[in-house]
């Protein structure tokens, strides 16, 4: 039989001993192989979740990226449409307020999907296929960015 002890130290002074564990002083864990198997589901679950938003991160390509390749020759930098195709086409400034006010994400979604087009003239372009679902929520985020 194993005794456990538990060590005793007074405050102050010199002695110190070691007493057995009473039972009831004992902690209840289980046994070590049920400890290790919690131990080790744990960690399998920690590096599933890891893998999970390394490759999330890899898909989605970054935000700037994509505003880069696919809206800054419109809507410019700074999301003002202050280029020469924004002001051809007839883009919203997205830092004024009042614009991001009326702006609605889901149908955001469907313009950055289908694109525009007014009186049979494409004023925007598709994007449906280049660009997916968390890349187009990203690009909605970054537009709302530039609220002031």
């Amino acid at each position: 039989m194993h005794t456990s002890f538990i060590p005793v130290c007074s405050i102050g002074s010199e002695q110190n001993e070691a007493r057995p564990i009473a039972p009831s002083e004992r902690l209840n864990l289980g046994s070590e192989r049920t400890i290790m198997k919690t131990m080790k589901t744990t960690m399998k679950i920690l590096q599933v979740a890891a893998v999970c938003l390394l490759a999330g991160s890899a898909l989605a390509a970054d935000v700037k990226t994509n505003w880069d390749k696919h809206c800054l020759k419109c809507h410019g930098p700074d999301g003002k449409g202050n280029t020469k195709m924004g002001k051809q086409s007839g883009v919203k400034d997205y830092t004024d307020p009042k614009v991001q006010a009326e702006m609605n994400d889901e149908k955001a979604v469907k313009i950055i999907k289908e694109g525009i087009v007014e009186k049979g003239k494409k004023k925007m372009d598709p994007y449906g296929d280049k660009v997916n679902d968390e890349e187009i929520k990203a690009l909605i985020a970054h537009m709302r960015s530039f609220k002031k």
